[in-house]
């Protein structure tokens, strides 16, 4: 049986988006994603997901926070980059780190795209993303 974080970091991967509003899970995926299997998986653990949903788009926003930093002449100071790291930790910790991958990964990818600056490497020019370890 799949825990709710790993069904989340799948579906994210799949290109699902997932949004909560009150007491209701919205979930939006490309066709065949939402298998019979993966739509007992979402009922079966609404409770957990409707949590770790909020919190992925609190740690996305945590991380669009810290690209835009890279964007910043001088980058983050001491301070900021030790807030964001017990920030990513705290994260981490309550995502699970299969998932807080996945969400860093994608959100890193939507960074890329949309300011043509590679958050892995702060360049302009040739992108150094780390191999997807869900993939190996």
């Amino acid at each position: 049986m799949r825990t709710p974080s790993t069904l989340l970091a799948n579906l994210y991967r799949r290109g699902a988006a997932l949004r909560v509003r009150g007491d209701r899970l919205g979930v939006k995926a490309p066709d065949g994603v939402l298998t019979p299997e993966i739509q007992s998986a979402l009922k079966t653990h609404k409770l957990q997901l409707l949590e770790l949903v909020v919190l992925a788009g609190e740690y996305q926003k945590l991380l669009r926070d810290a690209f835009g930093l890279l964007l910043r002449p001088g980058g983050p100071s001491s301070e900021e980059a030790e807030t964001f790291f017990a920030e990513q930790a705290r994260a981490m910790d309550e995502l699970g780190p299969d998932l807080a991958a996945t969400i860093y990964t994608i959100t890193a990818r939507g960074w890329r795209k949309q300011t043509g600056v590679c958050p892995w490497c702060d360049d302009a020019g040739e992108c150094h993303e780390p191999a997807d370890p869900a993939s190996t």
